[in-house]
């Protein structure tokens, strides 16, 4: 698992700060072993004390042979996940030192003693509470927004899925908690915080009016420099799947991210409407996907993009008759509309000229996409292939 931590922290960071990420895992491991040993291991699975903490004890070292060294190690990489999913967050922004400092407090303190509340009979556990796979011992831990100095504000909003009724409550880099705000129709509510300066403007629609979800709509004003929680509850026991999403680039500081990003389920509107043609960018280079391109599929699983095209160092028409390079979507979807509008001139040259609809030049596109036999189609990068305008005429004139 620190590996793979590694490899994802490593595509995210420049080249010159690769080693150093890659470091920063392997000592989360490495210093997170050995201060759980001494301390965090007793802390989070000994006798329980008031139901805050685990007795402290060495019974790792006193009763070697009958010690469940399974338990352990089971225990020692769920303490080793919690620290690395801060390493994300702290990537380039942090000294080795200060991360190593990190890695050891949380490892033989902060986890053990949150962990020991919810599995090791803490005083949650005695209120009935329940983590199966660790979505709050592991992972809240670790956040879920990250806010740099001097940031104005940002907003957020969240995706459900009927029937669940979702609502949130909040936890400030300063500690302080807003509890669960239930969620009432067409609710708008400003939210102050007395510990800082911050107040969130909430807002509920229980029905969206264009999809029928629900949504959630979230505006942090002067937020604390920080990593802010957004606490997500759901009313029942039926299909709890929700999203959350910050702004696209270009309206959100780059330096505001959630700590465990998922690169999935990106493509934003109108992108992700069944009625158009979306394209994902690659570089046609070196024919690898562009790191910036959305990643299908919708909410709603359906597949998007539908297909790729070349969107990384594009030369284009520039200012005073010049031309430049560009990156990104934006190009993809330029050289798409091009390989369209020839579609639409084909169409109107033919003995009887068609109008050729936008379902119908999407699935010529589509045949015509090249298809690499490594991977499977339709898939969440790729979506069916890569543009190819002249294998779409080949595919429709051969059988």
């Amino acid at each position: 698992m620190q590996a793979g931590f590694a490899m994802v922290e490593a595509g995210f960071t420049r080249a010159k700060n690769t080693g150093n990420i890659i470091m920063k895992n392997l000592m989360d491991f490495c210093i997170g072993t050995c201060t759980f040993i001494l301390i965090g291991f007793s802390l989070l699975l000994g006798e329980d004390m008031v139901g805050l903490i685990g007795k402290p004890g060495f019974d790792i070292f006193t009763s070697y042979a009958d010690f469940d060294w399974s338990n352990f190690v089971f225990n020692l990489v769920f303490c080793a996940t919690t620290a690395t999913i801060v390493s994300g967050a702290m990537a380039e922004r942090t000294k080795f030192l200060s991360y190593c400092i990190y890695s050891g407090v949380i490892s033989a303190l902060i986890y053990p003693i949150e962990a020991h509340w919810i599995w090791g009979g803490g005083w949650l556990a005695q209120m009935g509470f329940h983590d199966f796979a660790g979505s709050c011992a592991i992972h809240m831990v670790g956040g879920e927004i990250l806010v740099p100095e001097g940031c104005p504000g940002f907003f957020a909003e969240l995706w459900g899925f009927p029937p669940e009724l979702f609502s949130v409550g909040f936890r400030s880099p300063s500690g302080e908690i807003i509890p669960r705000i239930p969620a009432r129709l067409g609710q708008m509510q400003n939210i102050p915080f007395f510990l800082d300066r911050t107040h969130i403007e909430l807002y509920y629609e229980v029905i969206q009016s264009t999809s029928g979800s629900q949504l959630i709509f979230l505006r942090f004003v002067m937020p604390t420099p920080g990593i802010w929680t957004i606490q997500v509850y759901a009313s029942g026991n039926t299909r709890s799947e929700f999203h959350l999403w910050l702004p696209i680039s270009g309206f959100v500081s780059s330096n505001i991210s959630f700590l465990m990003p998922d690169p999935y389920t990106t493509i934003t509107a109108p992108g992700n409407s069944p009625y158009v043609i979306t394209a994902g960018a690659y570089d046609a280079y070196s024919k690898s996907i562009y790191l910036n391109s959305g990643r299908g599929y919708t909410r709603n699983q359906q597949v998007k993009p539908d297909l790729c095209a070349p969107g990384v160092k594009v030369s284009g028409p520039g200012i005073r008759d010049s031309y430049v390079q560009r990156d990104g979507t934006s190009v993809a979807a330029a050289l798409t509309a091009g390989s369209c509008a020839l579609l639409m001139e084909w169409g109107q040259k033919l003995p009887v000229p068609r109008y050729l609809s936008t379902y119908e030049m999407k699935n010529l596109l589509i045949r015509g996409a090249i298809r690499n036999p490594d991977l499977f189609y339709p898939n969440r990068e790729w979506g069916y292939g890569t543009l190819d305008i002249y294998q779409v005429f080949r595919a429709i004139s051969t059988t």
